[in-house]
This record gives C-alpha cells, structure tokens and sequence, in this order.
C-alpha cells in the first residue's frame, strides 16, 4: 500500500517556529513531526508521496529517499490551493486498481487507528472533540457510513471529526477534477470525498488511540507534553 502525506503549508498560525522550517519538522520527543507520521506508517506502506511546497528543500534533506522500510517520493504543490489539489498532484503515482491512505504529514496518528482505517475497504479516521465548530463535522448513518462533511459548522451538529486521514481509491479523482473552489478560494478533498461517498460506502472509523492535531502554538505544547511514540 501506499500513502500521501500533506506538507505544503506554511503553518502561518505557528509563526515564528515556522519562519525558517516546515511545520513537518517541528522536534517533539526527539523527532521531527514527520518522523513520527513516518513510523505509524512503518509496516503498513511500502511507499510514501510526501507533498511538499514552503521550505520543501529541508523536508527532502531531512527524510531522503528512503525512511525506515517506507521508499518516498515527492510531489511539489505549485500552488497551495487546498487538499484536494495536493493529492490530485499525485495522480500519476497510482494505478487505477489501488488503494492508498491519505494524511496530514503534519499530525500525529497511533499506528493502531491506521491498521483499524485500512481493514475497511474505503474509510475515514474520526476523533470526538469538545469543540468541533473548528473542524470538519463527520455526519454518519446507523451502520457507520460517511453521510456528510460539514466544515466549521456555526451550530451544533455532532462532536465527530474528521482527522483528515483517509483510505480511499483511484475513483477520487473522478470528482477532484471537477470541483470548483471553495468560499476560501481552495479545491477541498472533504468536497470530493463526501461526493465519492454516494458512490462508495465510506466507513466511519473512530479513534481508539490518539489523534494529536498541531495547528497552533498552544497545540504544539500540547503535543509536547503528552505524546508518547
């Protein structure tokens, strides 16, 4: 199986640590962030497509060609125009046959979630939070289907989100290419998947272990002092 890690972004939120690298290699617990990514992987993927923009000549320095049993591949995104167009950038590394995850190279994922995530045959990774009206919102039926993806929702809905790592296949594509911009101007993979999903049963799969999402300065304490690889 492969992976696409997303980590283009210019962590604007995170600045000043941000100004001379990469959110992906913030150091916690000894190890950039990516790395981390990088061994909840190990063992499930044989390679990985890191997307890379801002600062992208250090992520390429620092991960190689190689990590651990992973072979990676990179993909610059010319314009940081949203999700949906960093993994239509990786296209060409797919069959039409395959599957392959998707994932923020930027968060940090326990490798038991993802090992859950890829015994469905297409899946999204959701975590409940106290406050979702930050998030996209996960809506789910009885048997645990994706319905929808509500981003940032101004009332209340459900405290499931989405952790933005998915399983999915080839058949994304077919509605990437498609979609139109969003109100921030941005061609979003939540827009693509929620249209794959009445085509495709989508499982809903929740976090059993962690997901520590690092968006913010009071995220990356966070994430200091309670990971533990």
């Amino acid at each position: 199986m492969k992976a696409i890690l997303m980590c283009a972004g210019k962590a604007t939120r995170l600045k000043p640590l941000t100004e001379k690298i990469p959110k992906s290699l913030l150091i916690i617990k000894n190890k950039a962030i990516i790395e981390h990514t990088l061994d909840s992987l190990s063992g499930i993927i044989k390679e990985a497509v890191i997307v890379v923009g801002y600062l992208k000549e250090k992520i390429i320095e620092k991960i190689g060609n190689k990590y651990k049993d992973i072979s990676i591949e990179y993909v610059t995104q010319k314009n940081i125009c949203g999700t949906g167009n960093a993994v239509y950038e990786c296209k060409n590394f797919f069959s039409p046959s395959e599957k392959f995850l998707i994932l923020n190279g930027d968060d940090l994922y326990d490798k038991k979630d993802i090992e859950n995530l890829v015994n469905n045959e297409l899946a999204i990774l959701t975590a409940e939070v106290q406050d979702p009206s930050k998030y996209g919102v996960i809506k789910k039926d009885k048997d645990s289907n994706l319905l929808s993806i509500i981003e940032k929702p101004s009332f209340w809905v459900v405290n499931s989100i989405n952790t933005g790592c998915y399983l999915l296949n080839y058949d994304i594509y077919d509605f990437i290419k498609d979609l139109k911009p969003s109100q921030r101007g941005e061609i979003e993979l939540t827009a693509a998947v929620e249209l794959l999903s009445k085509y495709n049963k989508i499982k809903v799969v929740s976090v059993k272990k962690f997901w520590i999402p690092v968006n913010s300065h009071s995220d990356y304490d966070h994430a200091k002092n309670v990971f533990i690889s």
